[in-house]
């Protein structure tokens, strides 16, 4: 397995693997992003195969995950993945690397749990700004029975 710099050519994979996985836009508590595969970001190989994909934002210091997707879990594509932004996190200063995950996702909050990350804060009835930012959406996330956001940071 291998993880390297998203590239223009990865863009449009991208694009349809966070809509297929979320829909768009995907809703943090810094914006909403439209476009996000047009973010900086990473790719997990293995033989060949795009199997992962993770998206950043830096600002003022901090860096975002906006995304992380992975085909299957359990063969180290996130922790791969997770490792390349913490990287560029510090390569950049930032002083913190931070994302959001939901309250009804307990295998992704164990997931960055064991990475090291802590819970900075709870985003409270998160789930009603997602429904402003996206009415009608039949994605992933929309059908989901989340509540809150719980937002991990590594420092």
């Amino acid at each position: 397995m291998a993880v390297r710099a998203l590239e223009e050519a990865d863009r449009a994979w991208a694009r349809r693997l966070i809509a297929d996985t979320w829909g768009v836009p995907v809703v943090s508590p810094s914006g909403v992003y439209d476009d996000p595969a047009a973010l900086d970001g990473f790719v997990a190989e293995d033989n060949g195969d795009r199997v992962g994909l993770l998206l950043h934002r830096i600002h003022e210091g901090r860096c975002e995950v906006v995304a992380l997707v992975v085909r299957e879990e359990g063969h180290g594509h996130g922790r791969a993945l997770m490792e390349a932004a913490r990287e560029v996190s510090r390569d950049e200063g930032c002083d913190h690397l931070w994302l959001i995950t939901t309250d009804d996702n307990p295998r992704a909050l164990a997931f960055y749990k064991s990475l090291g990350m802590t819970e900075a804060r709870r985003h409270l009835d998160f789930v009603d700004v997602v429904r402003k930012s996206k009415p009608g959406s039949t994605g992933y996330r929309a059908a989901s029975e989340f509540r809150d956001a719980i937002e991990l940071e590594w420092c």
